[in-house]
């Protein structure tokens, strides 16, 4: 078999599993149930404190000014440490394909004064 058979032989397969992989790796966020328990999950103790976004993003060496996204922010938990280092002049774009996650976030940018952040469902 040649390298474009081998190769288209590869591509269709892949084409073919992708939908059962992106409905498996979203079975947690289906409904409205089962993301406000995945929402709790987000926001637990124990996970902000493996987390630990401020040494996360630290590690990121973003510059001033610059625009980050955090693509797939759930609740926003990297949101205050990205806006801190992005300064004043840089941009932060939260983007989730949940609504609920997406209001979740606003609602901590807002609350922290974040002024930084634009949110895009997508």
């Amino acid at each position: 078999m040649g390298f474009t058979r081998l190769l288209l032989s590869f591509v269709s397969i892949a084409f073919a599993a992708w939908p059962q992989a992106a409905k498996e790796a979203n079975r947690d966020y289906a409904t409205p149930a089962t993301r406000a328990k995945m929402i709790e999950r987000l926001e637990s103790a124990s996970r902000l404190a493996n987390l630990r976004p401020a040494e996360l993003v630290s590690r990121l060496e973003i510059r001033p000014g610059s625009t980050v996204v955090d693509l797939g922010t759930g609740t926003g938990n990297l949101l205050k440490d990205l806006s801190l280092a992005l300064g004043p002049k840089g941009r932060v774009i939260a983007e989730d394909i949940h609504e609920d996650f997406l209001d979740r976030a606003r609602q901590h940018a807002k609350t922290l004064g974040l002024k930084n952040v634009d949110f895009v469902l997508g």
